[in-house]
């Protein structure tokens, strides 16, 4: 999953310029593997939100790469979303 990063975060992203302006997400069930992914993404670049629990997934947390790539970690994003979804209902 992607998503465009809005230049209301600028505090925690940085400049958005072309290039920064989108976030590749991770959704993982097993929150050893994500925070294996994230540790691995994390080394030579900056961590923009540690992974922690937050309303909307009991594992979250954000990154940029070493190479400026922008990174979203999520471990029962689809949980929220289903019950978002099903209240609009």
């Amino acid at each position: 999953m992607m998503s465009d990063i809005l230049p209301s975060m600028i505090a925690a992203t940085g400049e958005v310029v072309k290039g920064n302006n989108a976030i590749i997400s991770l959704i993982n069930e097993d929150r050893q593997t994500l925070a294996e992914y994230f540790a691995r993404l994390s080394v030579g670049g900056q961590v923009m939100m540690p992974l922690s629990d937050v309303p909307w997934s009991s594992c979250f947390g954000m990154l940029v790469d070493k190479f400026g790539v922008s990174w979203k970690f999520n471990s029962d994003a689809d949980k929220f979303l289903d019950n978002v979804i099903s209240n609009k209902q």
